[in-house]
């Protein structure tokens, strides 16, 4: 197997389908998948495999199917490695296993999935750390917000929100619409509901509407849900 190839399967969903996959891992076919995974290089079989051994508890099985994939440098089968050491309770050797270098770190897409990872091995305040430097993203700062959802960090998440909703109604306020993250206001106003602060949610987004500092459709349906009355 070579990079090119894996890179060809999965781009083109080429080889064995995740379509086919599917339905070989509903028969019951692991041997089959496990086979196509070894002698063909098929990622996907090796993929399905890889997560079928793990929940049937055959982790050192699992990992020898994706080490072959490793070897030849594809990235996402160190991924699936992590996720089958978490899921056997061997946290420390599944963030090793990914664990992003500087390079690693100024990326939003390696930061995003480890900080994912992070979060399911419980490591919360990791994970906010490693988002943190990203959160200008309009795509990683909604990570922040599902990642802490019921975990008792509201009031750290707003903080981190908070200068980031002002700079967005600055910008609207001086009718510059081309900014990051644009949407911070929406997410402040659901973490403050999230946090039973509802009335002051309702006040904010009453206040940016009528200062003309917010003119997205879906926050007015919103306001208008959550306003009594």
């Amino acid at each position: 197997m070579n990079i090119d190839d894996l890179e060809w399967q999965s781009r083109t969903l080429g080889g064995i389908s995740p379509r086919l996959v599917t339905m070989l891992v509903e028969r019951g076919d692991l041997e089959l998948l496990v086979q196509a995974a070894s002698e063909r290089g098929e990622w996907f079989c090796a993929q399905a495999a890889a997560r079928e051994l793990s929940r049937a508890g055959e982790v050192e099985r699992a990992l020898g199917v994706l080490e072959p994939f490793i070897e030849a440098g594809w990235n996402r089968a160190r991924w699936e490695k992590a996720e089958v050491l978490l899921e056997a309770g061997r946290v420390q050797q599944a963030l090793d296993a990914v664990r992003p270098d500087e390079e690693g770190l100024a990326s939003e897409w390696v930061c995003h999935d480890f900080a994912e990872l992070l979060a399911k091995a419980g490591r919360l305040s990791e994970a906010i750390t490693v988002l943190t430097p990203h959160l200008d993203r309009e795509w990683i700062l909604p990570t922040l917000v599902e990642l802490t959802v019921g975990q008792n960090r509201d009031e750290q998440v707003l903080e981190l929100i908070a200068p980031r909703a002002e700079r967005a109604r600055s910008a609207r306020g001086e009718e510059r619409w081309s900014f990051h993250p644009s949407n911070a206001q929406d997410l402040q106003a659901q973490v403050l509901e999230r946090a039973g602060r509802a009335d002051e949610a309702v006040r904010r987004l009453g206040a940016d509407i009528a200062d003309g500092h917010f003119l997205v459709q879906n926050t007015l349906s919103v306001f208008s849900v959550a306003s009594p009355g």
